[in-house]
């Protein structure tokens, strides 16, 4: 379900009481029809608050508070055609800048830089910070600038697995600018819709470009 818990005490340690209410319904006036309610305790440990060490971001790359664009998108899973940053619209594999393909056994969508460009996952969520772990339901403030999404130029590369909802991924073209944002952007997945007469899966991504 995606689930997820943003902590406003994060810098807090000791025990902690979360209370999990669930709601359902099959009625649209009465949306809460069924409810369920749990508790569970947990602890956070002294050092899981002490501060982040300094040389923590030292393989990220920092860039100059270039502003972007909030876009959203509409693809498929296709085998011949990929998305174009550029042209905001699906286009054929030749004229794309990503394709996303579909596990079908484990239901997996990978992420893959066609025509010279190359992804990675963001890293905002390797540190205790929860604040900026963008995600398709999460973006950051506007305006949006490049340096919202930390990346290692090292980790870049041209598949990334496990393409969701719940991460933004870097889309690094070959004419990348870093003091003007040239050939930068950020995509997440904002939904996967149906399978057509083709066999491919829509996806809807948003993204974020100059």
């Amino acid at each position: 379900m995606n689930v997820r818990m943003t902590d406003t005490e994060k810098i807090q340690c000791g025990t902690f009481k979360l209370i999990i209410e669930v709601d359902a319904s099959d009625d649209t006036t009465n949306l809460r029809k069924y409810t369920a309610i749990d508790s569970v305790e947990f602890v956070r440990e002294p050092e899981f608050c002490l501060a982040e060490p300094s040389s923590s971001s030292s393989a990220e790359n920092t860039y100059p508070p270039i502003e972007l664009k909030i876009k959203t998108g509409r693809m498929t899973t296709s085998a011949t055609k990929g998305y174009s940053f550029k042209n905001d619209a699906e286009v054929p594999k030749a004229q794309a800048q990503i394709q996303v393909s579909l596990d079908e056994l484990t239901g997996e969508l990978t992420l893959q830089g066609v025509n010279g460009y190359k992804v990675a996952k963001y890293k905002n969520q390797d540190d205790r910070n929860y604040d900026d772990d963008w995600s398709s339901t999460k973006l950051p403030p506007s305006p949006v600038h490049i340096s919202d999404f930390r990346f290692a130029r090292k980790e870049l590369a041209g598949i990334a697995d496990n393409f969701n909802r719940m991460a933004f991924w870097v889309v690094i073209g070959p004419a990348f600018n870093e003091s003007t944002g040239e050939d930068f952007y950020a995509v997440t997945l904002d939904a996967r819709g149906y399978t057509n007469a083709d066999g491919a899966t829509d996806l809807f991504i948003l993204y974020c470009k100059k």
